[in-house]
């Protein structure tokens, strides 16, 4: 019979390996990420974190998640790729509750739904986006495409969001000089335009953008 340090041995490497196996499922999850390719019909659509043969962690339920609504985004509108959509929605929103602020899990889940074709779909994916700002308010990778999305669907967005997305743009154009142009290519083409350059040219001259300290409201009842 195994004694107290014996048990206690057993239960520190279980956890080891527990911890390790999470790891390769992450590394896994990452690699088939950073190698993945066209869509084919003949690779295994039905990979999730539950299937894979080894132990799944909400980390790695959220990279899963964007390998498959990257296939979705890749075909053509189908009863696959909606399914596609759907598991990869699931899988974003099984593993969000695991932190109370985790930003790359909701633009994940904000991807994810944007590409599905209910309202639903793009109501979740306008609340996840509004989430994501909350708790990452800059993300240089996944930053482009978070600001083109937030263009896109601008006008269903509240005024704290709009600014968190202009924010983010002016806050890229100074720390990444080889994104100038798509950041504002991304802007040119949508109605954030001309708020995001008086943002923007209001920052580069040094001057307040408020100069008279009015309210929020009393700033939009001049706009108008």
């Amino acid at each position: 019979m195994a004694g107290p340090i014996g048990i206690g041995l057993a239960f520190v490497m279980g956890l080891a390996l527990f911890d390790v196996a999470r790891q390769s499922a992450i590394v896994v999850s990452r690699a088939r990420l950073a190698n993945d390719t066209a869509p084919n019909p003949d690779q295994p659509w039905g990979i999730t974190a539950q299937t894979l043969p080894i132990i799944g962690s909400p980390e790695q339920q959220i990279l899963d998640a964007l390998w498959t609504a990257r296939q979705a985004a890749a075909l053509k509108p189908s009863a696959h790729r909606a399914a596609l959509v759907a598991s990869a929605v699931g899988e974003a929103l099984e593993a969000r509750p695991a932190r109370p602020e985790w930003g790359e899990a909701d633009l994940v889940l904000a991807y994810a739904a944007s590409l599905g074709d209910s309202a639903a779909d793009q109501r979740l994916a306008r609340q996840a986006l509004v989430a994501s700002y909350g708790s990452a308010p800059l993300l240089h990778d996944a930053g482009l495409w978070r600001i083109g999305y937030g263009v896109k669907v601008w006008p269903m967005l509240g005024r704290s969001t709009q600014d968190a997305i202009m924010n983010e743009g002016v806050w890229m154009l100074g720390v990444d000089q080889s994104r100038w142009a798509r950041v504002f290519d991304t802007f040119r083409a949508s109605p954030a335009y001309v708020p995001f350059m008086l943002r923007w040219r209001t920052i580069l001259s040094g001057a307040p953008e408020n100069p008279l300290g009015l309210s929020e409201a009393q700033a939009d009842q001049r706009q108008e």
